[in-house]
C-alpha cells in the first residue's frame, strides 16, 4: 500500500483510482533551507504611528527647535528623523542681514532703503531678508517699525514678497511662522530664532 504523489491517497496500483495520476512521474520540489528572517528595524514615523510618546534621548526638535524627550514633537507634531536635509550651495548664504536704523533715518528714508535691499536681495538671489529696524527707545514700537509692518502687509497681499514675520513672531509657538519654518528649514538657524526681537523683520522673497 502506497500514497499517492498527487492527491495522498491510499492506493495498491502505479495509477490513483481517485485523481488518475500516474505515479513516479511528478518532478521532486526542492524546497530550500530555511533561514530566519532578520529583524526587522521600524522606522521613526512608524513607531510614532504605534506609540507617539515613544521616549528619546533629550535633544532639541529638529523642526521648531523646542527641548523634547520623546519621538514625536509635543509643540509642532513632527516625528524627528523624518525632515529632509536641506542643501545649500556652498559659501553662500540663504539669508541677507541689512542695517537700516544705524543713522537714525525719518520714516522714509528708511522705507526706501529696505525697498531697495529687498530688491538687491532678490537679484543676488537670497531666499530672506532680515531687516534691523529697532522698535523705537520707549520699547512701546517706534514709527519706522510700525510702517515697516504696514508695508511690508501692503507687499504680501500685493505678492510682491512671498511672506514676512515679524520679529516677535519669529518663534515656532506661532502656527504662520511653524508653517513658514517647514518650507524654510534655515530660518531657524538664524541668531534671533525664538529671540522675540521686535526690533527686526523677516521677509520672505
Amino acid at each position: 500500500m502506497a500514497i499517492c504523489e498527487m492527491c495522498g491517497e491510499p492506493i495498491d496500483s502505479n495509477v490513483c483510482p481517485f485523481c488518475e495520476t500516474e505515479q513516479g512521474l511528478e518532478s521532486e520540489i526542492n524546497i530550500p533551507d530555511f533561514k530566519p528572517h532578520k529583524p526587522v528595524k521600524l522606522d521613526s514615523s512608524l513607531l510614532a504611528a504605534i506609540n507617539p510618546d515613544q521616549r528619546i534621548p533629550k535633544t532639541n526638535c529638529e523642526m521648531c527647535g523646542e527641548p523634547i524627550d520623546r519621538l514625536q514633537c509635543p509643540f509642532c507634531n513632527t516625528v524627528q528623523g523624518t525632515q529632509p536635509k536641506v542643501k545649500t550651495k556652498t559659501k553662500r548664504r540663504v539669508m541677507k542681514v541689512v542695517n537700516i536704523k544705524d543713522d537714525l533715518p525719518v520714516v522714509d528714508i528708511a522705507i526706501a532703503r529696505m525697498e531697495i535691499q529687498i530688491d538687491e536681495a532678490r537679484e543676488e538671489e537670497y531666499r530672506a531678508l532680515k531687516i534691523i529696524h529697532g522698535y523705537g527707545s520707549s520699547g512701546k514700537g517706534g514709527a519706522i517699525k510700525n510702517e515697516i509692518h504696514r508695508v511690508l502687509r501692503r507687499m504680501y497681499l500685493n505678492e510682491q514678497i512671498f511672506d514676512w514675520i515679524p520679529g516677535e513672531e519669529f518663534s515656532a509657538e506661532y502656527e504662520e511662522t511653524l508653517e513658514l519654518l517647514r518650507k524654510f528649514q534655515f530660518l531657524e538657524n538664524d541668531e534671533d530664532f525664538r529671540q522675540y526681537n521686535r526690533g527686526i523683520s523677516i521677509i520672505i522673497l
